[in-house]
């Protein structure tokens, strides 16, 4: 089999801070891993009047590195969201307007227990995802 593990030094990061994502695989399989790629997707759940959920990358890296059937690697790969990579994208979750200067991507909703999630209009969160390609 084909082991995946992405592993984060921390639980939250800022606004143009750097994000290190330790990857490790492990390949077991006969196959070549060709390409690991970590992006960052925005996920934005509009409730104001339905549930509809819009996801963009907002952060890419890519590793062309390549494992070898039967071996093993383990590789930090570091991503940075930020608006201004970001600004032709249509659809992305802003804090502030896009024509000002110290507007970033939109920070993560925190929902504390008893609040009406109906009341907050856009939930925004991000996850990191970590994708393998493999020969043949």
């Amino acid at each position: 089999p084909l082991h995946l593990k992405a592993c984060l030094s921390k639980e939250v990061f800022y606004h143009g801070e750097p994000i290190p994502v330790t990857v490790t695989v492990i390949n077991n399989t006969e196959k070549t891993v060709k390409k690991i790629t970590v992006s960052v997707e925005q996920v934005a759940n509009v409730i104001l009047y339905s549930s509809d959920f819009y996801t963009k990358t907002v952060a890419l890296e890519e590793s062309e590195e390549k494992i070898h059937p039967k071996s093993k690697l383990t590789k930090i790969m570091t991503v940075l969201p930020l608006l201004a990579n970001n600004r032709v994208k249509k659809g992305i979750a802003l804090d502030g307007k896009l024509k000002d200067e110290d507007t970033n991507l939109a920070s993560t909703t925190i929902i504390k227990d008893g609040i009406d999630r109906t009341v907050l209009g856009i939930l925004v969160a991000y996850k990191i995802k970590v994708k393998l390609t493999v020969s043949g």
